[in-house]
């Protein structure tokens, strides 16, 4: 372990751990083995051999007296400590009050019986730590990242412990957290991107929660009271529903002292009942928003894969392919290079803990919405049935192991990592064999996921933007916003909000689907590529 030092010099330390935060990475820690050379397989129809094996994470569970599960993983290479606790308390959860969870987020940390939000911010800047927090549609959390000098990290976690075991609900606090709710609720009406997303969750999901908006919408925060985010608090946030993640430079008797004070500060009570399994459209649905914009937005999906799925691997592969690797993805090629159809046109997925949406994107002009929409279903129709070619697929695999290897580049994208791992029950090896069985995936385990997934399938099609025979507003174009806007999570720390979740982003299949809600009070650092679940 670094040794303590003496408290003259916290200052000193703190600015020699941020230099070497920015420029080192810990990959070096985690690599136990470099990758061999190896013979080519002859055959197309086998796998392209395994390179970088990837990290090797020996990550320590255990219960706390009263059974909290705690992850943890030492890393010795710089004096900070990344903690993340977990809660099944996302927006599914939201029942007849769609935005609760986000509004129940937003307020835990602004005040004690004891503490105001700014003493609470000042405490924890007094010690150089930072906190976060986050919903996304199947979580909630926390985050805390301290030096893990004695003083520095045991106030951390004591102030941390407090702001849980103590939070008081002001009505002012939640007054002015539901009006900033409400004000960004306003601007995503406006926001055609947002509106298309929206849009297309109600279609795809239908009565399932996921199909509610993370944020909630006008009539639904509106409509919510203190007392139903209290009820919500101590419903979802308690100990039996909660996941501990600690990386970083403590101990294992240190890392369990920690723990046995997040079990103290956390209330006793219930794991959620299992979540209503998703149905697939019994029918394709094609649905049209009017919107005065001078682009037109589609989405073209269904509900595909959970977490934990075999067939991940293949599926996530073939959609690197198709559209999610960017400028180079068949569908960019086709659509936007060699037609020039499209603004941009993408493919994405997203497991969560029930089948997950895999979701084609592009934004093209009013009067080439046919044509282009024409374009992506034949083309996505020919991948189906055809797949990729074994070159596609060779360079997917190395383009996805050096991204994989990327997404364990800091303590804190490592956290994130082990949070998804811890949240979504996968096993503790699982990083460890991740690019071993990315690299088994053949040409036809991709046409069979396809076609299992979204071969015979119906789908949903969104479209957003003006109809051709009404004029084009002549307001300035609208510019390319990103299909899927991060989350709220701080991966590096901020007060109240960021915009990377480790439930959402970390994972080669996940990708964070809704805007961030809370303003930011320091810049989000989004977490290495989204190629680590």
């Amino acid at each position: 372990m670094i040794k303590r030092r003496n408290p003259i010099s916290r200052n000193i330390w703190w600015l020699l751990a941020i230099v070497i935060v920015l420029g080192v990475t810990s990959n070096y820690y985690f690599m136990k083995r470099m990758p061999e050379k190896t013979a080519q397989t002859p055959s197309h129809e086998t796998s392209t051999p395994a390179s970088p094996v990837g990290p090797v994470l020996d990550i320590q569970t255990w219960k706390t007296t009263r059974g909290l599960d705690t992850f943890y993983l030492p890393i010795e290479t710089l004096p900070i400590v990344d903690i993340q606790l977990v809660f099944s308390a996302g927006s599914v959860y939201d029942g007849a009050n769609p935005g609760v969870a986000q509004l129940t987020n937003q307020i835990i940390a602004k005040n004690t019986s004891q503490l105001t939000t700014d003493a609470i911010t000042e405490r924890f800047e007094s010690l150089g730590a930072q906190l976060g927090s986050s919903v996304t549609r199947d979580a909630a959390g926390m985050s805390l990242r301290t030096l893990s000098f004695d003083d520095e990290r045991s106030q951390s976690i004591a102030l941390l412990s407090e702001v849980l075991r103590d939070i008081a609900f002001s009505e002012t606090t939640f007054s002015l957290e539901k009006q900033q709710l409400l004000t960004q609720l306003a601007a995503k009406a406006q926001s055609p991107q947002a509106q298309s997303l929206k849009t297309f969750y109600t279609k795809i999901y239908g009565a399932h929660p996921y199909a509610s908006p993370v944020t909630g919408t006008l009539e639904s925060v509106n409509a919510i009271n203190l007392a139903q985010v209290r009820e919500f608090y101590y419903r979802y946030y308690n100990l039996n529903n909660a996941k501990l993640i600690i990386v970083g430079d403590v101990t294992r008797e240190e890392a369990q002292q920690m723990a046995e004070q997040f079990d103290a500060a956390l209330n006793p009570g219930e794991i959620p009942a299992p979540l209503p399994v998703v149905e697939l459209p019994a029918a394709s649905i094609v649905e049209h928003v009017q919107f005065p914009s001078t682009q037109k937005h589609i989405l073209i999906g269904l509900p595909t894969m959970e977490k934990g799925n075999p067939d991940f691997f293949a599926f996530y592969l073939g959609n690197e392919i198709l559209g999610g690797s960017g400028l180079a993805s068949q569908l960019f090629q086709v659509v936007r290079e060699e037609q020039g159809l499209a603004y941009s046109v993408s493919s994405q997925l997203l497991p969560l803990k029930e089948k997950g949406p895999f979701v084609i994107s592009l934004q093209t002009r009013n009067d080439a919405s046919v044509v282009a929409l024409d374009l992506v279903q034949e083309h996505l129709a020919h991948f189906i049935e055809k797949g990729p070619t074994q070159d596609e697929l060779d360079k997917a695999k190395q383009n996805i192991s050096g991204q994989f290897l990327m997404a364990f580049n800091s303590n804190a994208a490592i956290t994130q990592n082990i949070a998804v791992l811890a949240f979504y029950h996968l096993p503790l090896d699982y990083y460890n064999h991740y690019l071993e069985k990315m690299n088994a995936v053949t040409l036809f385990d991709i046409r069979r996921a396809f076609n299992t997934y979204v071969g015979s399938q119906h789908k949903v099609t969104v479209t957003l933007g003006m109809e051709e025979t009404q004029p084009t507003p002549t307001a300035p174009a609208i510019t390319q916003e990103p299909l899927i806007e991060p989350p709220v999570y701080p991966p590096q720390l901020g007060n109240a909000s960021a915009n990377a979740n480790p439930l959402e982003v970390s994972a080669p299949e996940i990708i964070p689907v809704e805007p961030p809600v809370n303003p930011p009070q320091l810049d989000a650092v989004t977490p290495a590529p989204q190629h680590a679940q």
